[in-house]
């Protein structure tokens, strides 16, 4: 038997023990933020409404409503809202439906905007859900009950919007038409504000038939909704959203057609035109298994991505950019930003014949796209909603393959320091996306990587470990396309420097990644062009280096001791001689032990490799236990 440090077999037995139920209540809040971002993950592959996943984790969100640690609790609204958008359990668990609400209601609405702003929207998806007579009657109750102001104010705003986007015929509204008199005279002022935006709200679905439910107003207070009443245009108002039971049986008379940039239609047997946008459906890009395709190779010629041709069915897009389809993609309701872009996708997807999911092959005409391109800019730059990140993401790579060079290479330059700031992000899908619109800027000739080298090389630097990853594998890939065309010989240095550092790194993956990069620069430019930085590397990391540019790789990365995560203390001491310290991690090897490979034991007595990794001229050795 291999000898193996007490701290990985601690290590593997975390890993075993911990399930994702586990995880989920677990007293260190870094394994709950884990765990609330893989349940999003979980319910965002799940493909049915009613898969056994929704049903097993949704009692799991009375807990993490109401989670002490404010940066963890909002992770987990957002895999809240991920379940509320997939998952039809909620409609045949009322009991979980009146938690989910209370809890939403008096725990969050009093927190920071970002988390109250997701409460908001969860109990907005819950009404789409038909879920209205639960959570309006919540909404009113706490008007009445609740002695926070700020609780109370937050009520009302979101009855309003209950109102402006599903009208007043799809919900309920006698709970809410008892509640306006009551906080029209609230003793604090942003309820009154609130109070009197509602009503007005109410005044544009109800016209005359409002002043019925306002005989106890103040004749002051009542002159100025007069006033606020006759300012509002005379029209019939359409909601922008409609029921997901009515949505799926094509809608109901009554209840009307949004118009164009609105985000929905009402489903019918007839084909629809591009100018006419029918309701969006949540896509998940489709592209193989991403986690896989993130875990570093030590194949030093990777695996070069298909680029679509752009050479599909001129689609033109102007005639949908509209200023109505402008003013929904800069709306607060996340929905209306992410049914405007989806307006672009399924009409490409029309255009094509493409299956929702796969990117359309399409080309764009001629034109300026800087009036489209500017506030996708934005939403890159500011979106915290992953579903209107996909798609914008999405949006810009057809751009990047479908425009000519000309129209979208000036502003390709813009988009290049958003896209890779967004690479921390742990959505494989997202990665991807950004790792196709790169290629394509680089192989089409938008850039070159000397353009960017100063935001390649801040990223490589980045303190995000998961930046540097995807950024070392994207690298790769892009030397791997273009060969020596990729970089100019004098621009060589800067990126070789950069990947030496990563040598060192103390995620594993990362030095994997590093190695393969490092020994695809070898590859590609030459040892001339790279010789002043791998003269440089130690005896055991020139080995390694040797192993990878040939090919001949048949074990493990070199061993090295685990540290600690980013953001994570160590261990507070060294183990005490004598004792074992099971779980923590023993200190690093001295410098000198370091720079001689081949002595084969650090300070501890314990070999400096792994017993199954070949040492730089040696054999494996074989402690056993």
């Amino acid at each position: 038997l291999y000898y193996r440090r007490d701290s990985d077999l601690a290590t593997m037995a975390a890993v075993v023990v911990s399930s994702l139920p586990q995880r989920l209540t677990s007293k260190d809040w870094k394994t709950r933020l884990d765990a609330y971002d893989e349940l999003a993950g979980l319910f965002f592959d799940c493909k049915d409404g009613s898969s056994a996943e929704f049903i097993k984790y949704g009692p799991f969100f009375k807990k993490i409503i109401v989670d002490p640690y404010l940066p963890v609790k909002e992770k987990g609204l957002d895999a809240l809202l991920v379940f509320l958008e997939r998952s039809t359990h909620l409609s045949t668990s009322s009991a979980l439906v009146n938690d989910i609400c209370s809890l939403l209601i008096n725990q969050c609405f009093s927190g920071r905007d970002s988390i109250k702003n997701k409460a908001i929207d969860a109990l907005l998806l819950m009404v789409e859900m038909n879920l209205g007579e639960a959570v309006v009657p919540e909404l009113c109750k706490t008007c009445v009950a609740n002695k926070l102001p700020k609780v109370t104010a937050t009520c009302v705003f979101t009855l309003r919007e209950v109102v402006r986007q599903f009208g007043v015929t799809q919900v309920s509204i006698e709970p809410t038409l008892a509640i306006i008199e009551p906080c029209l005279e609230h003793s604090f002022k942003d309820v009154r504000t609130e109070a009197f935006a509602l009503a007005v709200e109410l005044h544009k679905w109800l016209g005359a038939n409002l002043k019925n439910n306002l005989i106890s107003v103040r004749p002051s207070v009542m002159r100025e909704l007069e006033g606020a009443f006759e300012a509002v245009p005379a029209e019939n108002p359409t909601p922008p959203r409609i029921l997901k039971p009515k949505t799926a049986k094509g809608g109901g008379e009554g209840h009307g057609t949004p118009q164009k940039g609105g985000g929905s239609s009402s489903s019918s047997s007839s084909a629809q035109s591009p100018s006419t946008p029918h309701r969006a459906k949540d896509r998940v890009p489709v592209r193989g298994n991403s986690q896989q395709n993130l875990k570093p190779s030590l194949d030093p010629t990777p695996t070069l991505p298909t680029l679509p041709d752009g050479k599909g069915p001129q689609v033109d897009i102007f005639p949908l950019l509209t200023p109505e389809w402008f003013k929904h993609l800069e709306s607060q309701d996340w929905h209306l930003r992410k049914e405007q872009l989806d307006i672009i996708l399924d009409t490409c997807a029309e255009s094509c014949g493409s299956t929702p999911g796969d990117l359309p092959n399409v080309s764009f005409p001629q034109g300026d796209y800087q009036r489209f391109v500017t506030p996708l800019l934005r939403i890159l730059t500011n979106e915290t909603n992953m579903f209107v990140l996909l798609n914008t993401v999405k949006v810009l790579e057809m751009m990047a393959a479908g425009c000519q060079v000309s129209d979208f290479a000036p502003h390709a330059r813009r988009l290049v320091p958003f896209l890779f700031e967004r690479l921390k992000e742990k959505k494989p899908q997202l990665t991807e996306g950004i790792h196709m619109i790169l290629t394509l800027c680089v192989t089409r000739g938008c850039f070159g990587l000397a353009d960017i080298s100063d935001t390649i090389l801040g990223s490589l630097a980045s303190r995000v470990p998961k930046t540097r990853l995807d950024t070392l594998g994207w690298l790769t890939v892009i030397m791997s396309m273009r060969g020596a065309e990729s970089i100019a010989p004098d621009a060589v240095p800067p990126f070789c420097e950069a990947v030496v550092k990563l040598l060192d790194d103390s995620t594993g993956d990362i030095r994997d990644a590093a190695y393969v990069c490092l020994a695809g620069m070898v590859r590609t430019f030459g040892e001339d062009a790279t010789r002043a930085q791998v003269e440089r590397l130690d005896r055991a990391k020139s080995t390694r280096l040797k192993e990878v540019t040939s090919g001949d790789v048949k074990a493990a990365p070199m061993a090295r001791p685990p540290s600690p995560k980013p953001g994570r203390p160590g261990p507070s001491s060294a183990p005490k001689a004598g004792k074992r310290n099971v779980g923590s991690t023993p200190p690093p090897t001295s410098p000198s032990l370091q720079s001689h490979p081949q002595s084969g034991t650090n300070s501890h007595g314990r070999p400096t490799t792994s017993p199954s990794v070949p040492r730089a001229g040696g054999t494996p050795s074989s402690h056993i236990v």
